[in-house]
C-alpha cells in the first residue's frame, strides 16, 4: 500500500512540468519554505537558550520532537484528530512497551518499545503501517502517551475490564437503556442504531450521495477546483465521513451497501479537480483500501464476484489516477482461484501490450510479469509453468534476480575449483542461460 504514497499527490504537477519543461511552484512549496525559516529561527533561539523539548516525568519521559518527527504532517494532523474522537481503547504498559488497541474502520493494535524514555521501535496491524510506515493509529497512541490524562489512564490487565466483556455482562433492560440514551444524546450514535436495526433504503444510500457531493463542490466553488488550501481538509472530512458510514453499515452487516458508497466516495475524490499537494486523496485511497478489505472479506461468495466484477469495470472506465489503486486492490485482495485465473488472464493481455508498446523509458513489464508470476504461485500451478514464463522473460534483470534467490534457497551452491553453471547445480531441465557460480563464493553472477 505504501507505495501509492507520494504518487498520487504528484501527478497533477508533473503532467504540468512536461507541458511546460519549467518547474511548477505550488503553494505548498511557498509554505514549506516558510515553514523551514520559521523552524530554523526557532530551532536557533532553543540552542541559544539552552532548551529542551522532553518532559521529565521519569521513566515515562518521551521526546515529543523525536517522535512527531517520524511522521509526514498531514499523517501527524490526522492521528491527532483521531486522539481527540477519542479513538485509542486500552492504553497500557506493559514493562517496556506501550499496547493500544485505536477503533479505525475496525480495530487496530499499535505497540511502542519504549527504554529510557527513548523510541526502540513501533507496529500497527493496519495495511498502511504494514511496512513500518508511521500511521495515523500510531501518532494517535503517542499523543495519548505524551498527553497528562492519558498517562494516567495507562493501566494493567487486572486494573481494568474490556468493554467487550462490560458490555457482556449487561442485561436485555440495562442495554435497550443505555441505546436509548446514547440515541437521545447522540444524534450519530442514533443513525448507527437505526443502521444496525433496518437495512439502509434507496433513498438513504442516494442521502449519503448527495451529501458525498455537497462536500467536494462545496470545496470546488465556482471554479470546479478545489485549492491547496481546502484541499486537506475537504479530504479529512471525507474520510471521516466514509470512515464513519461505510464502518457502520459493514458492522451491521450491510456489506453492499458499505462497498458501494467506499467506491463512489474514492471515485468521486478522484475525479475532482484538485491541488493535492498535501497528499489528502493519497489518505483516503488508504482508507478506502482498508474498508474494502474487510468488505471484501465479509462478503458471500456471491457478492464477492459482484464486488470483482465492479472493480474491472471501474479499472476499465476510470482514469490513470484510480487504476492504480483500482488494480492493487484486484490483485491483492481476491485470492479465490477463480479470481486468480481471471487476473493472471487479465495480466497475460497487459504484458502483450506493454511489449508492443513503443516508448519503453517507463516501462511496466517487470513489475507485470512478477505480478502474473505471484497469481500463477497463489493458484497453485505446476512449477514447471511458472519457470516456462521466468524463461520467457529471462532478459529482465527482476526476473533474474527472481531466479537466483529461489535456486540459492532451494538447492545449496556448491563450493568447488573453478567455475560450475547453475544447470550443473540444478539438474536436468534447468537450465539458466549466463547464471553462473562465481569461484570461491556462493553467488551466482
Amino acid at each position: 500500500m505504501t507505495q501509492r504514497s507520494g504518487r498520487i499527490a504528484g501527478n497533477a504537477r508533473k503532467e504540468m512540468e512536461q507541458e511546460t519543461g519549467q518547474p511548477v511552484v505550488t503553494a505548498k512549496d511557498a509554505q514549506d519554505l516558510q515553514q523551514l525559516v520559521t523552524g530554523a529561527v526557532e530551532s536557533a533561539a532553543e540552542l541559544a537558550e539552552g532548551t529542551d523539548d522532553v518532559e521529565e516525568k521519569g521513566d515515562e519521559a518521551v521526546n515529543r520532537r523525536e517522535w512527531k518527527e517520524l511522521f509526514e504532517s498531514r499523517i501527524l494532523q490526522r492521528g491527532s484528530a483521531y486522539y481527540k474522537e477519542g479513538v485509542v481503547e486500552t492504553l497500557r504498559r506493559e514493562g517496556g512497551v506501550v499496547k493500544a488497541v485505536v477503533l479505525g474502520s475496525k480495530q487496530y493494535r499499535v505497540e511502542i518499545d519504549l527504554e529510557d524514555g527513548q523510541i526502540e521501535g513501533w507496529s500497527c496491524d493496519c495495511p498502511y503501517a504494514s511496512d513500518g510506515t508511521p500511521c495515523k493509529h500510531l501518532a494517535a497512541v503517542f499523543y495519548a502517551l505524551n498527553d497528562d490524562d492519558g498517562r494516567k489512564e495507562i493501566v494493567s490487565h487486572t486494573e481494568q475490564r474490556p468493554i467487550q466483556e462490560l458490555i457482556q455482562g449487561l442485561n436485555l433492560e440495562q442495554a435497550h437503556a443505555l441505546l436509548l440514551r446514547l440515541a437521545e444524546w447522540d444524534e450519530e450514535a442514533a443513525g448507527q442504531i437505526r443502521l444496525a436495526a433496518e437495512p439502509p433504503s434507496q433513498q438513504q444510500v442516494q442521502h449519503w450521495k448527495k451529501r458525498i457531493d455537497r462536500l467536494l463542490d462545496r470545496a470546488a466553488g465556482r471554479y470546479g477546483y478545489i485549492e491547496y488550501d481546502q484541499a486537506w481538509d475537504t479530504m479529512c472530512q471525507l474520510d471521516e465521513l466514509l470512515s464513519d458510514t461505510a464502518g457502520c453499515l459493514l458492522a451491521s452487516g450491510h456489506v453492499w451497501e458499505a462497498f458501494f458508497l467506499t467506491g463512489y466516495s474514492f471515485q468521486a475524490a478522484a475525479e475532482c479537480g484538485m491541488d493535492d499537494s498535501d497528499g489528502g486523496l493519497t489518505m483516503l485511497a488508504e482508507t478506502c483500501y482498508d474498508l474494502w478489505s474487510g468488505q471484501i472479506d465479509a462478503a458471500t461468495p456471491e457478492l464477492r464476484r459482484r464486488m470483482y466484477q465492479w472493480f474491472q469495470h471501474a479499472w476499465h472506465t476510470s482514469d490513470d489516477l484510480c487504476q492504480e489503486l483500482l488494480w492493487e486492490v484486484q490483485q491483492e485482495l481476491f485470492h479465490d482461484p477463480e479470481f486468480l485465473r481471471s487476473n493472471i488472464d487479465q495480466l497475460d493481455r497487459m504484458i502483450q501490450d506493454e511489449q508492443v508498446r513503443q516508448d519503453q523509458r517507463y516501462s511496466r513489464l517487470p513489475q507485470l510479469v512478477l505480478q502474473k508470476l505471484e497469481r500463477m504461485e497463489e493458484l497453485g500451478l505446476p512449477q514447471e509453468k511458472v519457470q516456462r514464463v521466468e524463461r520467457e522473460h529471462w532478459a529482465l534483470p527482476d526476473i533474474r534476480r527472481r531466479v537466483i534467490s529461489r535456486l540459492l534457497e532451494e538447492k545449496p551452491v556448491y563450493r568447488g575449483r573453478g567455475t560450475a553453471s547453475a544447470e550443473q547445480e540444478a539438474g536436468p531441465g534447468m537450465a539458466w542461460s549466463g547464471l553462473w557460480v562465481q569461484p570461491g563464493t556462493d553467488w551466482p553472477v
